[in-house]
């Protein structure tokens, strides 16, 4: 059994115990286990096992583990405060957070789609301090991963976001508390039953009163373009706040872009609409106003979002029934980004995010227009072929065939790595081939003494070839998805 080190900086954190299992894990008679490397105690609070970490901020850390006080070793998530390298006002700051978040995790984790808290504590370790949270584990999926891996969603989808999580703002909000950090990648989807999750409160603040005179100010904490224009600017904070994160986080949903992207900075409005074209008008609307720079003109309440949502949320198809039989445990992404600093993000294996991206919201890959898809798709082939004459022929006489073929790999890595990210838009994908044949007939101009060139009528047959090859491959995939679709 191999057991992590949580103490920050340790240089071999990972300790293997042959002798250890399942089973003998669980033995109450069983003393401390210590790290081989540093000494640092590995079983946290006589109770959880760390295994691996998940994801790293300014000032903390989490962990997925193992409770060893319940029969099947059930898993969870622990998040560790790390101070090392603060002064004493970053100090004092990332403790109040910290404990700040175990406070209000306390009292709405009983929520059915906010984590539970399961435990927090200190551990006193040769005299220094050592502080951790446990919470459960979400086996599931973000909504930012979701949209990179596949495409984004439709306006169907994006409704039934907001008709599910707008009710948990809302109980965030009756309780005294602004989340301050809502973004896709605070958002889980759970791979079995099709729940939202709430997640990340390491950035949670409360309020005396939602409808209090004197709001709280804002600690600037909060991720760009996500965050509100009075909570960039250190201002005081309300729950419209986290309506305009929830709103941003819509725009990025149906765009596949951070709305930092798209923010005007003459007016602060996110200028999205030509992104999604085929929104719902009334929805994007209802976004619009999520994400009023004013706070004047943003709706004051998650409540005022829904009861506007009402009519949208009536033409929502028939939910599909949930399988609540308990899912295997596997080794999935879960979401607890600290809010502070760089963030570190380990990313599910790809079969397993396979298995989310085939259920319900695989159906967004087929709600992309056919057309646009199509184009696309033969876009991408054909500059592949264009490229691909150029270093089969120049590419071999000017360096040899292994760079040429090399040079190709990376010319067809780059591209698919540009529209993986979102640098490269679909409208990117048709219009690049032109961009590439212009710049290939430059080529031939420069090096035609003293080389055969293939012949432009070659050229195009090639890429033609190629570009119909990538269409009839996509369309596969999708007739592919579709089919899958029927089996879920």
């Amino acid at each position: 059994m191999e057991i992590f080190c949580s103490r920050p900086g340790c240089a071999k954190p990972r300790n293997q115990f042959p002798e250890l299992d399942s089973t003998t894990i669980k033995n109450t008679a069983m003393g401390q286990l210590f790290c081989q490397n540093c000494g640092m105690p590995l079983i946290l609070d006589g109770r959880y096992v760390p295994e691996k970490p998940l994801a790293k901020g300014g000032f903390s850390i989490t962990y997925l583990a193992r409770d060893r006080r319940t029969p099947k070793l059930k898993r969870c998530v622990v998040k560790q405060l790390i101070l090392q390298g603060f002064d004493a006002d970053q100090t004092r700051l990332a403790k109040q957070l910290f404990e700040r978040e175990g406070a209000v995790l306390e009292e709405l984790g009983n929520h059915p789609q906010i984590p539970d808290l399961l435990a927090f504590f200190e551990l006193d370790v040769d005299g220094e301090n050592f502080f951790y949270l446990v919470q459960e584990y979400i086996d599931g999926i973000t909504l930012e991963r979701l949209v990179k891996d596949l495409a984004p969603l439709s306006s169907h989808d994006v409704i039934e976001v907001l008709h599910k999580l707008l009710p948990v703002l809302q109980f965030v909000h009756d309780r005294n508390a602004v989340h301050r950090d809502i973004k896709p990648a605070n958002i889980m989807v759970h791979r079995t039953t099709q729940v939202y999750y709430l997640l990340d409160f390491g950035a949670v603040k409360q309020i005396q009163s939602i409808t209090s005179p004197r709001p709280s100010r804002s600690t600037c904490i909060f991720t760009p373009g996500f965050a509100a224009p009075e909570q960039m600017k250190g201002g005081t904070i309300y729950p419209a706040t986290d309506i305009y994160g929830l709103g941003a986080t819509c725009i990025f949903l149906l765009t596949g872009k951070d709305p930092d992207e798209l923010d005007n900075p003459h007016t602060n409005e996110v200028n999205w609409r030509q992104y999604a074209p085929n929104v719902n008008p009334i929805l994007a609307d209802i976004i619009d106003r999520m994400t009023a720079p004013s706070l004047e003109k943003r709706y004051g309440s998650a409540d005022a979002v829904l009861a506007d949502l009402e009519s949208l949320v009536a033409e929502l198809p028939q939910a599909e029934p949930v399988n609540t039989a308990a899912p295997p445990e596997v080794d999935l992404e879960v979401s607890f980004k600290p809010a502070v600093g760089a963030r570190v993000e380990v990313a599910p294996p790809k079969e397993q995010v396979g298995e989310v991206l085939a259920g319900k919201f695989a159906q967004s890959i087929n709600q992309i227009p056919v057309q646009s898809y199509i184009l696309s798709g033969f876009g991408f082939g054909f500059q592949l072929g264009l490229w691909g004459v150029l270093a089969l022929t120049q590419g071999f006489r000017l360096m040899g065939v292994i760079p040429s073929l090399l040079l190709l790999l990376g010319i067809l890595l780059g591209l698919l790595f540009l529209r993986w990210q979102n640098i490269l838009d679909n409208k990117d994908m048709i219009a690049s081939p032109v961009v590439t044949f212009v710049f290939v007939l430059i080529l031939k101009v420069l090096f035609r003494s003293g080389f055969a060139q293939p012949a432009i009528a070659d050229l195009l047959a090639v890429s033609l070839v190629v570009g119909f090859g990538t269409v009839a491959v996509l369309i596969m995939f999708r007739l592919f998805n579709q089919v899958l679709r029927q089996f879920l």
